[in-house]
């Protein structure tokens, strides 16, 4: 943890610290130590040299850099996607028992609802999680407020296939977004800015 604590700049511990439980200080500093060791390795710099800043909207970015990336958290999972040339954003979500229904009715699209409505109640477990990952993945990537909303869009047509998704928002981009592969239990997806011909997905020891 040390090692950790040690690439964090001073406004990272200092957000570090405002969590109440240890437990959840360690995940961050895990976290956000783990982002500047990948972004480092990236970009051939030292982890504790890179700068960020964070747009209007909370979307983090390097200042000197363009290299594009994002993070998410649950459970015992940290996971970071990094793209050299498209914006990205990544959802992971542990799978636990969910009432749904009301999110699903606020933000899916009619043509998402339609699928649900198919599913036994057995399957839509493990649906819900594949659809609200993919939907927050997007929303991260776009890292701006959408007009439209969440269910103005389609991200998920029942299976777990990528999706070519166009949105309301400031620019004219064509997001695809993807289901990854994961471990037992939990659930990620990855929005990204272009056609991707291959993702790459490893897991980096703690």
């Amino acid at each position: 943890m040390a090692d950790y604590l040690a690439l964090l700049s001073s406004n990272e511990s200092n957000r570090m610290v405002r969590f109440r439980f240890r437990e959840d200080q360690d995940r961050y500093a895990v976290a956000h130590g783990s982002l500047r060791l990948i972004l480092g390795q990236k970009l051939g710099m030292s982890p504790d040299e890179l700068e960020f800043a964070q747009s209007e909207f909370g979307k983090p970015y390097l200042l000197t850099k363009d290299l594009k990336f994002n993070l998410s958290h649950s459970g015992d999972w940290v996971w970071i996607a990094v793209a050299e040339s498209a914006e990205v954003g990544i959802d992971v979500e542990k799978i636990k028992s969910i009432d749904g229904d009301a999110l699903i009715q606020r933000f899916g699209s009619e043509e998402e609802l339609e699928f649900f409505r198919g599913l036994s109640q057995q399957k839509q477990l493990e649906a819900f999680f594949t659809w609200w990952t993919r939907k927050e993945a997007l929303l991260k990537a776009v890292g701006k407020g959408l007009s439209g909303g969440l269910s103005s869009f389609t991200a998920w047509r029942g299976t777990v296939e990528p999706v070519q998704v166009s949105v309301c928002s400031e620019s004219d981009v064509e997001w695809f977004v993807h289901t990854l592969e994961s471990v037992t239990g939990y659930c990620g997806a990855l929005a990204v800015s272009s056609p991707v011909s291959q993702i790459v997905q490893r897991t980096m020891p703690t």
